[in-house]
């Protein structure tokens, strides 16, 4: 539906800069990220975007996410991605849950943060356990830097045990 405008006109959402997801669900989507000079390359949709989304619910279904750092040799990759979350804007706050694997183990997942304040958004992310890693209960701020990666300030518990390294 259009804004109504003073002199009776309606102008579409979207050419008011306004996206509004009621659901929208996601089958298989593949993403392949790379790191470069220290920083995700979004592209201009993404890195320009100023007007409004929101997401009343969204859902992934099979997914899979690669990130590549070609400076340091390291890849990682999470398939079998199911997620439920819902978002009031691109910056927040967000609610998130569901699973993924890596290296063919499962992992379910809690996901909530506030609204993104500046260069900060508070997060807690649950991670049950699993044959490879115990729960971890992450309560933390991500810092977002203007060019580069963001960065993670905060505490992590973990519970249970684990029979050698813990890969999270």
């Amino acid at each position: 539906a259009g804004h109504q405008r003073d002199d009776g006109s309606k102008t579409p959402a979207l050419l008011r800069g306004e996206v509004d997801f009621v659901e929208a669900k996601l089958v298989r989507p593949q993403l392949a990220l790379t790191i470069k000079d220290d920083a995700l390359p979004l592209g201009p949709p993404l890195r320009h975007w100023t007007g409004s989304m929101r997401f009343e619910r969204i859902s992934v279904e099979d997914g899979s996410l690669s990130l590549n750092d070609p400076a340091t040799g390291r890849s990682y990759a999470a398939t079998d991605i199911l997620l439920s979350a819902e978002a009031s804007s691109l910056s927040g706050p967000f609610k998130a849950e569901g699973s993924f694997a890596v290296n063919g183990q499962p992992t379910a997942f809690h996901f909530g943060s506030g609204e993104r304040n500046a260069d900060r958004m508070h997060f807690k992310l649950i991670l049950n356990r699993n044959e490879q890693h115990p729960r971890a209960d992450l309560d933390a701020d991500l810092i977002f830097a203007k060019s580069a990666l963001p960065s993670v300030s905060g505490q992590i518990t973990l519970a249970g045990n684990s029979s050698g390294v813990i890969a999270l």
